[in-house]
């Protein structure tokens, strides 16, 4: 039997919901499992989930372990004195990391995705490869899309649970001209509602927060998404819709590159660059063409197998020496 494990993360508020997603996927693989989101914003509500700040008081969590407890930190913002002051506990640490930020003082480090740094300075364990990308459990109960339409109709878009307004308005400027029907996942239903009033368009819909499972559903329905580079873009693979990715923070450089190597995206934009708007139009062009988004959809169902998370615990379990302790 597996001992209990116990994730630190950050999410809501003017963090991304990215983190927590996948997290929210690895305590439902492990079973005893909870999750400790140092944020006082909202955040979805799960069984799992415990609002504690623990960041600035990284021993505060000793309430919350035994001593057979696995800790699991997926942050960007803990340094490196917090995750050493955690590791000092005695537990077994594991960390996620996207773009080796840091040199971890832990146990085992998992890169979930699709490319990884070369974690030169790293002493620990390392998992890394595309065969460990989280896809959470709502999105696997929706099945990939099969068949892809002529044209260009419907188009997604989810930025992330940070507020992207400023970079909402530039990609709308550019769609109106298409008449394409819009569907927005904001994440946030105050910003949600905010931004209805903002947009007085007939074939734009704009959503708050909802189920996972109907998130990929909205996914599958389109034939075109604009997605930030990190969990969504991953989804958007496993689910095969072609996407035009838009790098909005830079845990997600490695991910969107790897997915450009491996011919799922022709090419990404970021959030800040000043030719944002051709670049945008030119990939959408691109994207006009009915064999290049059926060669996406189905490279993409490729790459992505949706076991990740499986892999992961197993992972955790075997190389930490768990299961038979």
């Amino acid at each position: 039997m597996a001992p209990d494990l116990l994730i630190l993360t950050e999410a809501g508020g003017t963090a991304g919901y990215g983190h927590l997603m996948r997290c929210s996927a690895i305590a439902d693989a492990w079973g005893s499992a909870k999750i400790l989101v140092n944020e006082l914003g909202r955040f979805p509500s799960r069984d799992k989930l415990i609002t504690h700040l623990w960041l600035n008081n990284p021993r505060s969590i000793f309430g919350f372990i035994n001593d057979r407890t696995v800790l699991l930190v997926d942050s960007y913002r803990a340094d490196y004195d917090v995750y050493e002051e955690i590791k000092s506990l005695g537990n077994k640490l594991v960390v996620i990391d996207d773009y080796d930020r840091i040199c971890y003082p832990c146990d085992l480090l998992v890169n979930p995705g699709i490319l990884s740094p070369s974690y030169k300075e790293c002493i620990a364990d390392i998992l890394s490869g595309p065969e460990y990308i989280i896809i959470r459990r709502e999105v696997k109960s929706v099945s990939p899309k099969e068949y892809i339409n002529n044209e260009i109709n419907d188009v997604f878009i989810m930025l992330g649970g940070a507020d992207h307004s400023k970079l909402l308005t530039v990609i709308l400027d550019v769609l109106v001209k298409y008449h394409f029907n819009i569907n927005i996942i904001i994440g946030n239903d105050e910003r949600a509602e905010a931004l209805s009033l903002q947009y007085n368009i007939d074939s734009l819909k704009l959503y708050g927060r909802l189920d996972a499972s109907r998130v990929a559903e909205l996914m599958c329905e389109s034939d075109l998404a604009i997605s930030a580079g990190g969990q969504a873009l991953n989804e958007l693979s496993y689910l095969g819709v072609p996407t035009i990715a838009i790098q909005t923070g830079i845990d997600q450089e490695f991910n969107m590159k790897g997915f450009v190597q491996q011919g799922f995206l022709p090419g990404y934009l970021r959030s800040n660059d000043a030719d944002i708007v051709p670049g945008l139009e030119n990939l959408i062009m691109k994207y006009s063409s009915h064999e290049k988004r059926s060669m996406a959809s189905n490279l993409g169902k490729k790459l992505v197998d949706g076991n990740g998370v499986v892999r992961i615990v197993e992972a955790i379990q075997s190389r930490l020496g768990l299961i038979n302790n």
